[in-house]
């Protein structure tokens, strides 16, 4: 990472490009932020600083439970990570953080269940969730600039790697009240893009399928709700699917509709609700 206020040279730029390659060819790290998700990084090679990726479904789709799983395996390699929810309270968050690292269902109802095992090992969780590089803040209706000077705030602390905006549909917009929706949101995406470029970070937005998702059987990038914006805007379109499938409740589909840096794929995924997890379901799942 090169010092504030100094601006990299093309050979700097070049090093640092080699140095990836060679460490990819050894296979030894993804180009940016891995997902934890050994299938997923393969298509998309990592979340890179700059870049704003979409993370889509529908209500109670999982969303949240997977930006969860992706900020803790950023967290797992030291990256800096804020997880910014416009619906939970940072209490709320903390609960479901601590259930994906400990393995330990956290819920109310679950207290019957816990043994002196489980409560040793949720402890356990609440200390390494201590120890890492988490900012997390409960923000209902916050603005783009809002979340501008919160990340420009702790960029003076130290790099942020990754945020995690949940959701784009929650946010409050600035302006425009003359303006379609889609015009508003189309303003959110692209500022969230120049944001990431700017502060030289990943950004990961939540955002809603759009009722006809519910019609078909995958949803397709004209599924995003509001606006094509978020499409166009976007580096990279996610898409969590239910296949309604009663032999296998748990299992859903991530498909990649949108990769600027890599194909387009699927990724199975297997859901537990409980100790919030989804987790890739085929070969080198990285294990939280």
């Amino acid at each position: 990472m090169e010092p504030v206020g100094k601006e990299p040279t093309l050979a700097d730029t070049i090093a640092e490009y080699s140095a990836e390659r060679e460490a990819e060819r050894d296979g030894t790290k993804t180009m940016g932020i891995p997902s934890g998700i050994g299938d997923l990084d393969r298509l998309c090679n990592g979340w890179r600083a700059g870049n704003l990726m979409v993370v889509s479904g529908a209500t109670g789709g999982g969303k949240t439970t997977l930006k969860i799983n992706f900020a803790v395996a950023a967290l797992k390699r030291k990256y800096k990570t804020m997880f910014l929810g416009m619906e939970m309270g940072e209490s709320e968050i903390v609960r479901k953080f601590v259930a994906c690292i400990s393995g330990v269902a956290t819920g109310h109802p679950d207290l019957r269940a816990m043994t002196p095992a489980k409560w040793d090992a949720e402890y356990e969780g609440i200390n390494t969730l201590a120890g890492y590089p988490l900012i997390v803040r409960s923000v209902p209706g916050i603005t783009l600039s809002g979340i501008a000077e919160m990340i420009h705030k702790e960029n003076t602390k130290g790099q942020v790697g990754l945020v995690i905006v949940d959701h784009l549909q929650a946010m409050s917009i600035e302006g425009g009240k003359n303006e379609s929706r889609a015009t508003q949101v189309g303003a959110v995406t692209r500022t969230l893009k120049a944001l990431a470029g700017q502060a030289k970070c990943a950004i990961l937005l939540g955002a809603q399928l759009n009722r006809e998702a519910g019609m078909t059987d995958e949803p397709q990038l004209k599924h995003l709700k509001e606006s094509s914006s978020i499409e166009q805007d976007s580096n990279m379109v996610m898409m969590i699917h239910d296949p309604q499938d009663k032999a296998s409740p748990m299992s859903r589909t991530l498909f990649v509709r949108k990769n600027r840096n890599g194909p387009q794929g699927s990724v199975p995924l297997v859901a537990r609700w409980d100790i919030s997890r989804l987790i890739g379901a085929a070969r080198e799942t990285i294990e939280l």
